[in-house]
């Protein structure tokens, strides 16, 4: 699978057989939020609110680190842990970009999640 890409309800609706529902769900939220703050015809790359990535590779990662945004760089505003039944967990976390830009990365595998997300979250779970 390669990168999805989406920014507004009606392009997650397109994509909804490809992630696991917790990720739809959790994801329904963000881009319903775009979409009534920002519009949902706007420019997913240039205009104010930002958009949703999910990778499920290594390769998906390093494309991501060399088209959007670098996932290693410990510049993420959050991130946490999404349960998925029947699965390993996937991981979130979201990069701003400036004050009305940010970008959502769910991560499908556990095992592609940069180590400095991880250590954030296993830290939170210690507090």
């Amino acid at each position: 699978m390669a990168v999805i890409k989406f920014g507004t309800v009606i392009e997650l609706q397109k994509n909804k057989g490809n992630m696991p529902d917790e990720i739809y769900k959790s994801a329904l939220k963000i881009v319903e939020r775009l979409d009534f703050h920002y519009g949902a015809d706007r420019d997913l790359t240039d205009a104010d609110g930002g958009y949703c990535l999910v990778v499920t590779t290594v390769q998906d990662v390093e494309f991501v680190n060399q088209h959007y945004i670098n996932t290693a760089s410990g510049r993420h505003e959050w991130a946490e842990i999404i349960k998925v039944k029947g699965s390993s967990p996937c991981v979130t976390a979201m990069f701003l970009q400036n004050n009305e830009h940010g970008i959502v990365v769910y991560f499908l595998n556990y095992g592609i999640v940069p180590r400095i997300i991880l250590d954030e979250i296993e830290r939170a779970e210690h507090e």
